[in-house]
This record gives structure tokens, sequence and C-alpha cells, in this order.
């Protein structure tokens, strides 16, 4: 039996991927907490085929199912008329893998693992890259943007005094042929075997720029911004950021937010904090926060979801400085 994993959809089709019965993450525990996030070398979701149903005859459109091969959740994304995802080798031999659809990625990327691209509207393949991520130990993301598709990995790296410290590796693809256009790496300088998500900073694209905390790329060139305005005191506590075309959201003790044009970081409750992951969705003009921190630790006086608008009256103020 099998679960749904991804679900997108177009004009046209409903998109998904299925993933074996128990591999999908859905209870809140601290044991869920523990077993999938926040410490190193923890198990990802994969997936077995990836599909497409007609919106309108509800019927199947296509079906990729890869012999002997799993498609690693994180990697897959859609755009420029293409699906896109990593998919590795089968390794049901390799004890690690205690539950269907959960591999770690550190005893799996380094027995090979390629690109691939699928025809969005016919399932056809596109193209295939061999692809070496045996560095990557964490988590290995997948993204569209700018006709490229990227991804970002983590890993322990020891420095010259012997201290490992978290890794970020970025590796961009021209979109249409699965060819190299650049890659990067970055110490983010954390002691790694963190406990609070350093090994799985989720990064941010916002127009023409790659965000992999604490740096800034340019998508197109692969040029480092070291100096954006973004300081590493900047987020406190696990979570990730959220953008919108103007700010990042996150948490910082509390909910918090940086303006990208102002470049200015403020809090935005003081009574509250986000969940330990993304919930802070900016989206038709608003910043929903649903409530995802009730049976946390932490201890902060509100827990409730919240709507909030922007202040028209400020904001009309900073554009016409």
């Amino acid at each position: 039996a099998s679960e749904w994993g991804l679900v997108a959809c177009d004009e046209n089709l409903l998109f998904g991927s299925s993933v074996p019965q128990g591999g999908i993450r859905r209870g809140h525990s601290r044991a869920s907490i523990v077993e999938g996030t926040h410490w190193d070398f923890r198990p990802i979701v994969t997936s077995d085929s990836v599909f497409a149903f007609a919106q309108k005859s509800q019927e199947l459109a296509w079906r990729y199912a890869p012999s002997n091969r799993l498609i690693l959740n994180p990697t897959i994304a859609l755009g420029g008329g293409s699906v896109y995802f990593v998919e590795i080798d089968n390794i049901d031999n390799i004890e690690a893998q205690k539950i269907p659809g959960r591999v770690r990625i550190d005893q799996a990327l380094d027995r090979g693992a390629r690109v691939v691209a699928l025809d969005q509207q016919t399932g056809s393949i596109v193209w295939k890259q061999d692809a070496d991520y045996a560095a990557i130990e964490h988590h290995l993301y997948g993204f569209y943007a700018n006709q490229s598709y990227i991804t970002v990995g983590s890993r322990n790296q020891a420095g010259k005094n012997g201290k490992q410290t978290v890794w970020y590796d970025i590796h961009v693809r021209d979109a249409s042929d699965g060819q190299s256009k650049w890659e990067a790496s970055q110490d983010n300088q954390t002691g790694a075997g963190g406990d609070h998500g350093e090994q799985d900073h989720h990064p941010v694209i916002v127009k023409d720029r790659l965000y992999v905390e604490p740096f800034a790329y340019d998508l197109n060139t692969g040029q480092r911004d070291y100096d954006w305005g973004w300081q590493r005191g900047h987020r406190g506590g696990c979570g990730t950021i959220s953008a919108s075309n103007q700010a990042f959201f996150f948490r910082d003790r509390n909910a918090a937010m940086f303006d990208l044009k102002l470049k200015t970081h403020m809090p935005v409750t003081q009574v509250s904090r986000p969940g330990c992951w993304i919930n802070m969705i900016p989206a038709g003009g608003l910043l929903l926060i649903p409530e995802a921190s009730s049976g946390c630790t932490c201890h902060y006086a509100v827990q409730a979801s919240m709507a909030m608008r922007p202040n028209i009256e400020e904001a009309d103020k900073a554009d016409q400085e």
C-alpha cells in the first residue's frame, strides 16, 4: 500500500507521488521531531513513483516508476514545463532504512544519484544527469527558478583545528539540459550535531536571488553577497525562513521579520512564537501564522493562530523614501 507524497497542480494536471505506507510524517510529538528533524543524519522521505492525473477526466495521464530507484521527496520541483527530482538506488538492504519510505541519505547518496527531468504534460524523460552528492549527509532540497534546477544540501566538515562545522553545498543546473551552471560551498560556522535545525535550513528564492543563510547568491552567476544586511544574530531558535517579495519571516525567539529593501530587522509579535519548521505564511497581502507551538517545552504567553495585515501608512511612507 502507498500514500500520497507530493501534491501539486497546474491548469490541467494534478501531480503526486507514491510513498510506501508509513513513510509520511503526520504526527506531532517529541518522538517524531527527534526521528525526523533538528539533528544529524535524519531519515528523508522517499517516493517510488511520480504521476499526474488529468483534472477534467480524473484519469491517470502518466506515471514514472523507476526500477529499483527511489525519489527524494524534498528534491521534487515543478517549473518551466518539467518535473525535476533527484533519484537514488533502492537501498532496502541497508539497516538504516528502518521505516519503508524513509532513508538516511548519508548512506544512500554515496551509492550513486542522478537528477531527472520529466515533461510535465506527458511524463516522458527530458534528460537525466548523474550527480555527485556523496558528501551530503543531512538534507537535500530541490527548487526550480530562473530556468534553473537548484539543489542545496548540508554536511559536516572538519576545519584546521579538527572541529566539525555545518557546511551547505549549492549546485545550479540549466533546466533545459541538466548541465552545471555553477556550484558553491559555504561554512555556516555552526557546530556539528546541533539540535535546533542547523542542518536543515531551508533556502529561499526571491526574484533572481538565492538565499542560503547567512549568504545571498546571484542565481544566474553564483556571485556571493556577503553583506546584504543579514546578520548571523538575526535568528534565534529552531524553524526556518519563509519569504514574500519584500521580506523574510522567521523565528527570533518570537515571530520576526527582515525587510529586504530597508535591511531592517523587527519583531512581529512579542508574546507568541512560530512553530519549529515553517508556519509563517505570507500570502494574499497578509501574514498568516497558524498555531504550531502548543506542546513545545518553550514557554510563551499566547498560543493562537494569527492573521496580520500590513501597516499601509508605513508602507506608503517607505515607498516614498
